[in-house]
């Protein structure tokens, strides 16, 4: 319960009736809520309640009635005590403060959802600033931003340019849980020292280019900004696309137009001849073609007998060049070329007896399978050498050997008589 010293202490603080009413809602809520148990108990916080609570209701009401140094010397409590139990306060209290707070905040923009006019809000704010302006000029002790003022000043401003189904004073009060009383003050203050601002107002809402200079504002920006934005986007777009895309599109108009000329030292034939081929084949292909003619190499044979040193020096560089005749399987490679190389030494025995005929082409064919032959030899001399040697048997020998001194183990223990 709230006893009389508590109150004689909030008339002492507070000299604004709101700010009493609001403080002495708070003080037995907070008695009950930081009695000894409930858990937010602290030492000598029962006689500073009130100037706390004081304080709690002058910050909610925004109207600086109650100053932090007046509060803190009324609870008398030190500065750190103080702190912490308006902060206990605060927490103990939240509910209702958010409750009071949210039915205190009020804006233009609320009351004229509420009033439901027809009046467009653009157009009446820009009368409500201009009342809220001057009547800060006037200098009175009424804080401008106060719910009072605020709803005082809508109020006024509607009833001078006649808003269609406006309520009264008393009715708008108790629709925004106002106090009537309270909004009086504001009102006449407004009607006795701002005559000509009310003409203003008049003036100003009955002239009908007013109401749509909003809308216009907000059009006409939106004009120039349409051609400003056209050019900004292929800028933007300039060196990934569209540069691309038309650089693209000049090339194939220029290329249709001017071909490309041909050199004069080109020859047409090589425009559709095919790449080239390896010279070697190409070469091996003509020389050994029927119908190409004889080559200067083929011409240079003497048509003498030659010796048989002259014709392997004249043969030799043709030998990959010129077929050979068809090779002898190996096992009989051999005992061909034994026959052969004979056959060649009688051949080259011409000198002794000069009525013997010498037949030239057997003796070059001869040639050539001895040039064959030792050709083959070198290869296999060269895989030969190449090739590991393993002897025969090794695994096996290998596999099956065995510790000599496994061995004579064994051989005692089966020399060893066997027990009876």
């Amino acid at each position: 319960m709230r006893s009389n010293a508590d109150s004689d202490q909030l008339q002492r603080l507070c000299g604004n009736d709101e700010t009493i009413s609001l403080a002495r809602t708070l003080v037995p809520l907070a008695k009950a809520r930081t009695k000894q148990g409930s858990g937010h108990h602290f030492s000598g916080l029962a006689t500073s309640l009130p100037a706390i609570c004081a304080y709690i209701a002058s910050q909610q009401l925004n109207n600086n009635d109650v100053s932090l140094e007046a509060a803190r010397q009324a609870s008398c409590l030190k500065p750190n005590d103080f702190k912490k139990a308006h902060k206990t306060l605060c927490i103990v209290l939240e509910p209702e403060l958010i409750s009071k707070k949210g039915k205190r905040e009020i804006t233009y923009d609320v009351l004229h959802e509420r009033c439901n006019l027809e009046l467009p809000f653009s157009s009446l704010m820009k009368l409500l600033q201009r009342v809220e302006q001057s009547f800060v000029l006037l200098e009175t002790q009424y804080q401008v931003d106060s719910s009072d003022v605020r709803s005082a000043i809508f109020f006024w401003v509607c009833s001078t340019i006649d808003v269609k189904d406006l309520p009264s004073l008393d009715e708008f009060a108790q629709a925004n849980a106002l106090l009537s009383k309270r909004l009086a003050p504001v009102i006449k203050l407004l009607n006795d020292k701002c005559s000509s601002l009310k003409k203003a107002v008049l003036k100003e809402a009955k002239n009908p280019s007013r109401p749509s200079s909003p809308r216009k504002s907000l059009i006409q920006p939106s004009t120039p900004r349409t051609p400003r934005r056209s050019p900004t986007k292929p800028l933007r777009e300039l060196p990934t696309r569209e540069s691309v895309k038309k650089q693209r599109e000049a090339q194939a108009l220029s290329t249709e137009s001017n071909p490309p000329k041909r050199s004069e030292d080109t020859d047409p034939a090589d425009v559709n001849m095919a790449p080239p081929e390896t010279p070697i084949k190409k070469r091996k292909l003509d020389v050994s073609s029927p119908t190409s003619p004889p080559t200067k190499k083929r011409l240079a044979f003497p048509p003498v007998t030659p010796s048989a040193t002259h014709i392997i020096h004249l043969t030799s560089p043709q030998k990959n060049k010129v077929n050979p005749t068809p090779t002898i399987p190996s096992p009989l490679r051999q005992s061909a070329r034994f026959v052969l190389q004979q056959e060649a030494d009688d051949a080259m025995n011409v000198d002794d007896d000069d009525d013997v005929p010498i037949d030239v082409n057997r003796s070059l064919e001869v040639d050539l399978a001895k040039v064959g032959g030792e050709d083959d030899d070198a290869r296999e001399e060269q895989l030969l050498v190449t090739r590991r040697f393993r002897p025969v048997y090794q695994d096996m020998k290998q596999w099956f050997a065995r510790d000599a001194k496994v061995l004579r183990m064994w051989r005692e223990a089966n020399e060893a008589p066997v027990p009876t």
